[in-house]
């Protein structure tokens, strides 16, 4: 067991970068409740998003599975959308948030204190993923993904109004 306060930088930043992992893939998944809500309601709904949306038992397998539903009616945007590339992002957000973060230790000669670590990796569904690599992924995904959600009908207008708000409140 490493003692969080010795815990060299690298750990520390990849604690910090899961962190980020969630907080975007919650955006993400955010703003595709919204496209189905519009779809459905024509309109927002804050409501029903509350209520079924952010219901602890629902799952993103379930929200990709109606947004691919709704996206058929969408054919351009059906077409275009990288619904295998979201279903792997969420794999690795899956990877990246839940999994045993686990490493080599050397531990200096008076075993008081951690010297050096080595690789370290995920351990996930018994198998380990480098760490490095996971995030390398996610971030290549997301550089596809991100942008194909802000474009769904409705949603790069709701994005903006988000951006538009959350700057006025820095000013």
């Amino acid at each position: 067991i490493i003692n969080m306060e010795s815990t060299p930088k690298e750990i520390s930043e990849i604690q910090n970068k899961r962190g980020g992992v969630s907080t975007n893939f919650a955006s993400l998944e955010y703003f595709i409740a919204q496209f189905i809500t519009l779809h459905y309601f024509k309109g927002p709904n804050e409501k029903f998003l509350a209520e079924v949306f952010e219901d602890e038992y629902f799952s993103f397998g379930l929200l990709a599975k109606i947004l691919d539903k709704v996206l058929q009616q969408y054919p351009q945007e059906y077409e275009k959308f990288p619904m295998q590339k979201l279903r792997r992002l969420q794999r690795l957000r899956n990877i990246i948030v839940h999994a045993l973060l686990k490493s080599s230790v050397t531990l200096d000669e008076k075993n008081e204190g951690i010297q050096d670590i080595g690789e370290t990796y995920f351990h996930h569904a018994g198998k380990d993923h480098k760490v490095i690599e996971i995030f390398k992924e996610y971030e290549k995904l997301r550089a596809t993904v991100q942008p194909a959600i802000a474009s769904l009908p409705g949603i790069n207008e709701k994005i903006e109004r988000i951006e538009l708000k959350s700057e006025e409140n820095n000013i």
